[in-house]
């Protein structure tokens, strides 16, 4: 759509007489014959004696951008003209953007425009005068002609501030506040009533925010979390955009703590820069993306030494991952890869996601993972909460505080159950958690045949090898089971099916457990997160 569009702004810059005059010549001169685009520029600076290399050099081969800035206005005092009186106003503009193209000022009143001052393409500010008498509101291109990309700008109104509900598109007239209704509940902060206040559009601003406090009804407090973010789009470079982003959270992960009245509270702070690099072309359905966070995290821990009290310990971390994506839907597949380190550890592991569409129905799919990951370094005060887990992370191993758990630090119970498919990924639970290292292949399937595999009900089977574990066992396990997908790669539940004999003795309290009592159920909340979401869409 841009070549019609920078044409546009060339007819409404030249005229329509003029534009149309340039049109009939070229057609007259070329007809029957094979022109190039130099022979239409030709025409166009031969008709309008300009120069327009803003337009065939600037806007047509690059993808430089324009970006023009109102600044001061100045009224001076009034003089008189054929027994009229005219007052002149000195304009201020300046061009932020990389096309010295021309701009048009307008002369608005009651959201007419009134007059139009065409000026020609300058670098730097420059100043203008205008001599309409009767205007409320200059604003640079007011009838949208140019292909700007900051708008907001434009206009000697400024921008109005205004609250909205639910967010919507830009509006480059207002300054927009979104807030939002929010409901939340975990088993220690019970209901959590609150809002969510925001300025995130499309399309994305250079500037976001979300602030979202939460009065707790359980614990009667404040919890919450909230976001900053600032992108950056360099105009040269391997990164088409940079994220510089800070996040804090805040809720509570255990209530009446060893039978005291303490509740205990974390508070997770994470500053992170983001690096998205360029794609070889627009429309090339690969992604990568470089992340850098910093994990700080404040814990209470209960002490109860003869005299109960909380005490807030503090520990940090820094991960590092890649991220290669390929969105095509035929051959879907993605790349992370990780590192993390910190005074007790440092280690390293790789994930591979990949659907394989084995006929011409989306329901026809499988889904592979497979997973290596070890440990680089660690000390002999690393704590088990850094090891590697071959069924994947509970609540209360989650030391990143990454994923949503309703109840984080539960251990029997129904919301015990859930987990997070990372690191081994398999669905049964064990103790098979090592501080060396571990490889697993996971995989999920449809039932046979074209009506089965639209049912809920899927397979899973998963088979992997560690290191050493605390207890010394070693060797190849594997499992297979049915499952339900509720809400797929969201709300699953997995029922216990086939395993090994190391799975099902890696514990002497799996042998004490109900059938019912091992079944879990994944719920990844964090894939709602709605900001994210846009983020990921492919335009």
């Amino acid at each position: 759509g841009k070549t019609a569009l920078v044409f546009d702004y060339l007819k409404a810059y030249l005229g329509d007489s003029t534009f149309d005059n340039c049109m009939h010549v070229y057609y007259d001169k070329w007809k029957f014959k094979h022109p190039q685009p130099e022979d239409l520029r030709k025409v166009f600076e031969d008709e309008t004696g300009k120069n327009l290399g803003w337009f065939f050099d600037d806007l047509i081969n690059t993808n430089k951008k324009i970006d023009y800035k109102l600044g001061r206005v100045v009224k001076n005092s009034p003089y008189f003209v054929n027994d009229s009186t005219t007052v002149t106003t000195g304009v201020y503009i300046k061009n932020r953007g990389q096309v010295n193209s021309p701009v048009a000022i307008n002369e608005v009143r009651d959201g007419k425009i009134i007059a139009t001052t065409w000026v020609e393409g300058f670098k730097g500010k420059k100043s203008f005068t205008v001599s309409q008498s009767y205007y409320s509101t200059l604003v640079l291109d007011a009838g949208e002609k140019m292909p700007e990309v900051q708008r907001g700008n434009n206009s000697s109104a400024g921008r109005q501030f205004q609250m909205r509900i639910l967010g919507k598109v830009e509006d480059p007239k207002y300054n927009r506040l979104y807030y939002t209704p929010v409901v939340g509940w975990n088993y220690y902060n019970h209901a959590m009533i609150g809002a969510a206040f925001y300025n995130h559009t499309i399309p994305q601003k250079k500037f976001e925010y979300t602030v979202m406090p939460l009065f707790a009804i359980g614990t009667t407090s404040l919890t919450g979390e909230g976001n900053v973010a600032y992108n950056i789009q360099p105009l040269k470079g391997p990164f088409r955009q940079i994220t510089l982003k800070g996040a804090v959270a805040s809720y509570h992960f255990e209530n009446g703590a060893q039978n005291t009245d303490f509740n205990l509270r974390f508070i997770k702070l994470t500053p992170q820069v983001t690096f998205d690099i360029k794609k070889c072309n627009g429309a090339s359905p690969f992604s990568q993306q470089v992340n850098v966070r910093y994990i700080h995290i404040y814990e209470d821990q209960l002490y109860t030494d003869g005299n109960d009290r909380v005490v807030q310990k503090k520990r940090w971390l820094m991960d590092y991952s890649y991220t290669l994506s390929n969105k095509n839907p035929v051959n879907k597949y993605s790349l992370n890869v990780h590192v993390q380190h910190n005074q007790y550890m440092a280690k390293a592991w790789a994930e591979f996601n990949y659907a394989l569409m084995y006929a011409k129905r989306k329901s026809a799919t499988i889904k592979f993972r497979a997973f290596a990951g070890g440990f680089l370094y660690q000390s002999n005060l690393m704590p088990s909460l850094y090891w590697l887990r071959l069924s994947g992370q509970r609540g209360y191993q989650d030391y990143t505080y990454d994923n949503i758990f309703l109840g984080r630090s539960e251990t029997s119970g129904v919301l015990s159950a859930q987990f997070a498919q990372n690191d081994g990924g398999f669905k049964m639970w064990s103790q098979l958690d090592t501080y060396k290292w571990m490889t697993a292949i996971n995989i999920k399937a449809p039932l046979p045949g074209k009506f089965l595999e639209k049912l809920p009900i899927k397979i899973y089977a998963s088979v992997g090898t560690y290191g050493r574990t605390f207890s010394g066992a070693k060797g190849l396990v594997f499992e297979v089971g049915p499952y339900l997908s509720i809400v797929p790669d969201i709300f699953e539940i997995y029922f216990p099916g086939f395993t090994s004999k190391e799975m099902r003795e890696s514990t002497s309290i799996l042998k004490n457990y109900k059938y019912y009592e091992r079944i879990r159920f994944t719920l990844n909340l964090n894939q709602l997160r709605v900001f994210e979401l846009i983020k990921k869409i492919q335009f």
